[in-house]
């Protein structure tokens, strides 16, 4: 537990989101970002508008937590363009089998099993 986590949405999603990477006991901090300027904060996280408010914003681990799949897999590549670096967040109840391959930028939820 050292780096920190961005959450990049701040909706519906984002709330699950934070709540499966807040039980894996990961990051030291994290911060919801939302283009949304009169979301202030989500589950009493922050949520700042820009990441570039974050410092060392690329040296943290990110997730996009839209919950439009079009609209989450385009930013998420553009992330990684920018050196972002994607993490993967699995829910602590999540069966996963030793042969499934989890793509960076994954978040298996509660009771999943793969």
């Amino acid at each position: 537990m050292n780096k920190g986590l961005i959450i990049i949405g701040a909706g519906g999603h984002g709330k699950v989101v934070l709540d499966t990477a807040l039980l894996t006991n990961k990051w030291k901090q994290i911060v919801v970002v939302d283009n949304n300027p009169e979301i202030k904060s989500l589950l009493d996280f922050k949520v700042v508008n820009e990441i570039s408010e974050i410092q060392h914003n690329k040296l943290w681990d990110v997730v996009v937590a839209i919950g439009d799949n079009r609209t989450r897999l385009s930013l998420s590549q553009s992330l990684q363009d920018e050196g972002y670096q994607l993490t993967t967040i699995i829910h602590p109840s999540a069966i996963i089998s030793r042969w499934a391959e989890i793509g960076a930028g994954s978040v298996v939820f509660a009771n999943a099993v793969l």
